[in-house]
């Protein structure tokens, strides 16, 4: 599985500290943002109803569309425990 491209993300998505420690740290984050929005993604298509057969193609959308809403805005923490964690394992 491969992950998507990332929604534009808020000036604040990417924590000062992330920044300030440099490019390859900003692309660490953001990769812990990619798999975090990959989780919500099928989590959200599990959680919700399926469209019925006929209904508006933009239903389907749905969770990837809601997904790209919360990672845009730094999602819901998830990436920053995964970077963290990335951060102790190779520190």
């Amino acid at each position: 599985m491969s992950l998507e491209a990332l929604p534009q993300l808020a000036p604040g998505a990417v924590p000062p500290e992330v920044r300030r420690a440099g490019p390859n740290a900003v692309a660490g984050f953001r990769t812990a943002l990619g798999f975090e929005r990959t989780l919500l993604t099928q989590m959200l298509s599990e959680a919700m109803p399926q469209p019925e057969e006929g209904a508006d193609p933009r239903e389907a959308s749905m969770p990837s569309t809601f997904a790209d809403a919360l990672i845009s805005q730094g999602g819901l923490g998830m990436a920053g425990q995964l970077y963290s964690s990335f951060e102790q394992q190779s520190g």
